[in-house]
């Protein structure tokens, strides 16, 4: 954590099928009037096919908080 940098992270430890590696930093970063919020997610599922089949999926569960942080900070 820095002065503009602040993160936390969740770590999966009984994770749905097919993920057997879950690690998700959230990242807030202080930028001049406003802030950048950055999700990395890491993940893996056993097999590299599953992983590039699975990502699509997880883009879509995600993909909702750009409008959601929108809205809720300009409100």
């Amino acid at each position: 954590m820095s002065e503009n940098k602040c993160y936390f992270i969740d770590e999966g430890r009984k994770l749905p099928f097919p993920l057997k590696k879950w690690k998700h930093k959230h990242i807030s970063h202080r930028a001049e009037q406003s802030t950048i919020i950055e999700d990395n997610m890491p993940f893996y599922t056993g097999n590299m096919i599953t992983d590039l089949l699975f990502y699509p999926v997880l883009l879509v569960e995600f993909l909702p908080r750009v409008w959601q942080y929108k809205s809720y900070f300009t409100a």
